[in-house]
């Protein structure tokens, strides 16, 4: 199909350049590239109309076909400046990130909490108070693998860290503000360290935010 488009396309751009010419002078045959460059904007767009009305098969010349072949026309003109990925995790269920904990120099607990999901927060409990049975007074608290969209549950990570009553952060939804606050006293009391990078995002960043402040 995309050969016929060119065939046209060619045919259409040797039309042009001839109608435009007040007197044929014997020169080299034009390339395919110098043809396309010599078409102006409305030439372009009078050929791309031309082909949906006159080719033979009118469903190859549909908007998306359009789109993918400008697509490959680009990619073909910028050459290594333009690359297109597949999508690996395209169909892939997402898979939830597990929480680890460890002592480090026997006095500094290290959390990478994973996905912000009841599971990792249940799991988090259970080795915060195993960390207070061991004298830990510092923790350095790992989001950089952490995902999840659910503030609530990121409002309950927070509330492990933060004195009762203290406001975690506040969302905006269809124009009003719903604060999320804490409603318990901290599980832990000490230094905290947050790991974050440029992936910490949605829940995790608000923990993240709650956490600093």
């Amino acid at each position: 199909m995309f050969r016929f488009f060119s065939t046209a396309l060619i045919f259409f751009a040797v039309m042009t350049a001839l109608a435009q010419s007040p007197s044929p002078k014997p020169s080299a045959t034009p390339s395919t590239k110098e043809l396309i460059e010599s078409l102006t904007a409305p030439d372009l767009e009078a050929a791309v109309s031309l082909l949906k009305k006159n080719f033979t098969n009118p469903e190859a010349i549909n908007e998306t076909q359009l789109s993918r072949a400008t697509i490959e026309g680009l990619m073909t003109r910028l050459g290594p400046g333009l690359l297109l990925l597949a999508d690996k995790n395209a169909g892939q269920p997402e898979i939830a990130a597990q929480f680890y904990g460890e002592i480090l120099e026997n006095h500094v607990g290290y959390l990478r909490l994973g996905t912000l999901n009841a599971a990792n927060l249940a799991a988090m409990e259970k080795k915060i108070a195993e960390f207070a049975t061991k004298k830990v007074d510092a923790l350095v608290v790992d989001l950089r693998a952490s995902a999840g969209s659910d503030f609530e549950t990121a409002a309950e990570f927070a509330r492990r860290f933060t004195v009762k009553g203290k406001i975690l952060f506040t969302l905006k939804k269809q124009g009003k503000d719903h604060a999320f606050s804490s409603d318990r006293d901290p599980a832990f009391q000490g230094l905290i360290v947050v790991l974050a990078d440029g992936e910490t995002a949605g829940g995790a960043e608000a923990l993240a935010s709650a956490l600093r402040f």
